[in-house]
């Protein structure tokens, strides 16, 4: 925090109202001049959460544990609720002296809660009331002069005068037997709403399921409520911050660190000084000669205009708090001092959404924008008005014409980004993705839009030639579950195969070679399809081995009857198995090694490699025995089979997978029907799917 020093001359018109102490007159209110007191780093209210510890990811500031205002003893009347709260004033204790009390007999104590700049909280016991107090001192080591003293004070007696359910209440002010000022506060146990949105950015689990974003709307409004009742009493906080806001563990809201507080109106402006930064100053308030946080603090109170400062230069800070809270993150991001105060003074777009953050509201965007605004006329110009439209949010109450307007810029921006996607390249699925996030904004924003409804069917339907990247992967890796299923059906396939091998060797064999070559590589076929069916994916290549190896077969299997009985029907076969599951240019392979299987064996046989499988005598086509013998019953009894095989196999294989076409087509239209649903009647025929022609009477 930056600190300016201001001389007394300069601030003999403020005047300040401060609460009773020990002797003095509650009923004196008269109006004395003060001078301004440099408030520092150490004199804020203390309070310890019960667990804050830091982080190397964001360094979170000490909290003590909490201390403020409270209604004294000696006023138990009720007040008048329509009279506005009277101004804070110090005649009736600046004069009088701050008196030595029965510290040792009263105050028990027994540990440390926290330490900060100038002060230490300490946890006490009150022997009198018999409770437990938070009692603040100022540190050891720190300089005991006039203008520290009197700055403890005067953070305890501003503080103690505010008397409100989100103010920590101070229940005695007095000096310890060494010399010390000292003042008691209550208590208070919870978590900064730094230490909140902090772990809420760390997707921290109990602290999601506990802080909700409603309950932290429902808080930040009691904290608005509070520094409300401050303005009425003519306090200015001048260093509200999440880090200076506590959650009790019972639903409690406390707005902490009154140590910076001004009380009264300043009306002469003060000359700016030089800015004085410490080391650490990112999560400590700044001495020098700004007053307040760099990040929170108002563009005026970043320029150092003292006389300008009014209640809506806290209301910047509180429009800061909302945004964080929004968004998870400040709204400014820079980490040096100096950079978040220039970028205070020139501006940022105040809208959580602008960040991201698709899921907040318009009217809550509206808020955080209006709060902060660069010139304070422009802003909310009280508390309340702030807190009142947090209210009529969470009362239900949207503004249906801002949520059309937006909703209409929504689907503007994507038919400007479908308009760029029309002309390809490589940004073309970018900017299609770009239009469905804008259209999905417009719906959530009007249901009803017809121009976003008809839209979102143009996209969902008019599929793009070119495959995107990311679905180029899937569409691969969905290929490769499919060859492995297509191998487990291949391995059943062979296995039908082998089982004519017996019958081939009950005709008796003639060519041992051969046959044993026919009768090694369908059993290899069958094997690999097996090993490949196991396998979480198929590739492209294991693919291609199975094809060949099942060509290479079916080739070998023309020495049992020639390359023109059986082998064809085998070939065809094979080739509708591996091309149902390939794309155009691996179907040019399958259907090349299908026709191989046929003509190499015939080519051999022409060549002389091998012997004839055919003679023609007379007119007569007689078919010579070459792998195996041809007994009359056993090779009629082969040829039947494999001939009704033929037919089986490829009607059991092609009803699979019309099934499997049938089931994929009605997923398809149900899905354009429930799609219908969503869109006007006039965009039904846009989301209507057309049969493909080869499907239609299928």
């Amino acid at each position: 925090m930056v600190e300016r020093r201001i001389d007394a001359e300069d601030t003999q018109d403020e005047t300040l109202v401060l609460g009773n102490t020990a002797g003095s007159n509650p009923d004196d209110d008269d109006d004395v001049e003060t001078r301004h007191i440099r408030v520092p780093l150490g004199s804020r209210t203390a309070v310890m959460p019960q667990k804050e510890e830091p982080t190397q990811k964001m360094r979170r500031r000490p909290n003590p544990a909490a201390a403020a205002p409270t209604q004294p003893m000696r006023n138990r009347g009720f007040e008048n609720p329509a009279s506005a709260p009277s101004p804070i004033s110090l005649a009736d204790t600046q004069s009088r002296p701050v008196e030595v009390s029965a510290y040792d007999q009263r105050y028990e104590p027994r540990s440390v809660l926290g330490v900060g700049g100038m002060g230490e909280v300490r946890l006490c016991k009150d022997r009198m009331i018999g409770r437990e107090v938070a009692l603040k001192v100022m540190r050891a080591g720190t300089t005991a002069g006039t203008e520290a003293r009197d700055r403890f004070v005067r953070e305890a007696r501003i503080q103690g005068q505010l008397e409100h359910p989100a103010i920590v209440p101070v229940y005695d002010l007095g000096v310890d037997p060494k010399g010390g000022v000292f003042f008691t506060m209550k208590r208070i146990r919870g978590m900064t709403l730094h230490s909140v949105l902090y772990a809420l950015a760390d997707r921290d689990a109990a602290t999601r399921s506990k802080y909700s974003r409603r309950k932290l709307l429902t808080a930040f409004g009691s904290v608005c409520l509070a520094v409300d009742f401050a303005h009425q009493r003519g306090v200015l906080h001048r260093d509200l911050k999440p880090a200076n806001i506590i959650l009790g563990d019972y639903g409690e809201v406390y707005l902490i660190d009154w140590g910076l507080a001004k009380a009264g109106v300043v009306t002469r402006a003060v000359q700016p000084e030089a800015v004085e930064l410490a080391p650490d100053a990112m999560d400590h308030t700044m001495h020098g000669s700004l007053l307040g946080t760099p990040g929170y603090m108002s563009p005026e109170q970043a320029r150092g205009e003292i006389d300008r400062l009014d209640a809506r230069s806290d209301i910047y800070a509180l429009g800061a708090i909302l945004f964080e809270i929004l968004a998870g993150e400040p709204l400014h991001l820079e980490t040096a001092p100096e950079a978040l105060i220039l970028a205070t003074l020139r501006g940022r777009d105040a809208r959580p959404s602008a960040r991201g953050c698709i899921d907040v509201p318009p009217e809550l965007d509206a808020v955080c924008a209006r709060a902060t605004e660069l010139d304070p006329a422009r802003r909310y110009q009280t508390a309340r008005a702030l807190s009142d439209a947090i209210e009529r949010f969470l009362d239900g109450d949207r503004n249906v014409q801002l949520r059309r307007d937006l909703a209409k810029s929504h689907v503007s921006s994507a038919h400007e980004a479908l308009d760029r996607a029309a002309g390809g390249g490589e940004e073309a699925h970018e900017l299609r993705a770009l239009a469905m996030r804008e259209v999905g904004l417009a719906l959530a924003l009007d249901p009803s839009n017809a121009a976003a409804l008809k839209t979102m069917a143009h996209l969902l339907m008019d599929v793009p030639a070119e495959v995107p990247r990311e679905a180029q992967a899937e569409l691969q890796a969905a290929a490769a579950t499919a060859r492995r299923d297509a191998a487990r059906v291949g391995a059943n396939r062979f296995l039908m195969w082998s089982a004519f091998l017996p019958l081939a060797l009950w005709m008796g064999v003639r060519h041992i070679p051969s046959t044993a070559a026919t009768i090694a590589a369908v059993v290899l076929c069958g094997v690999t399809s097996w090993w490949l069916s196991r396998r979480a994916s198929v590739g492209l290549r294991q693919g291609f081995a199975l094809l060949l190896l099942s060509s290479i077969a079916i080739g070998l299997m023309g020495a049992l009857f020639g390359p023109f009985i059986l082998v064809p029907g085998l070939a065809a076969t094979n080739t509708m198995f591996f091309a149902m599951n390939a794309d155009k240019p691996q179907r040019r392979v399958v259907v090349v090694l299908g026709v191989l299987s046929i003509a190499l064996p015939f080519f051999l046989e022409i060549g002389g490699v091998v012997p004839p499988s055919y003679q023609y005598q007379d007119g007569l086509l007689q078919v010579l025995p070459r792998a195996a013998n041809f007994p009359a019953m056993q090779t009629t009894l082969c040829l039947f089979l494999l001939s009704t095989a033929m037919v089986l196999i490829p009607g059991v294989l092609v009803g699979r997978m019309r099934d499997a076409l049938t089931a994929a087509e009605r997923r398809v239209f149900m899905q354009a029907w429930h799609l219908r649903q969503l869109v006007p009647s006039e965009a039904h025929e846009a989301l209507s799917v057309r049969r493909p022609q080869g499907l239609k009477n299928a």
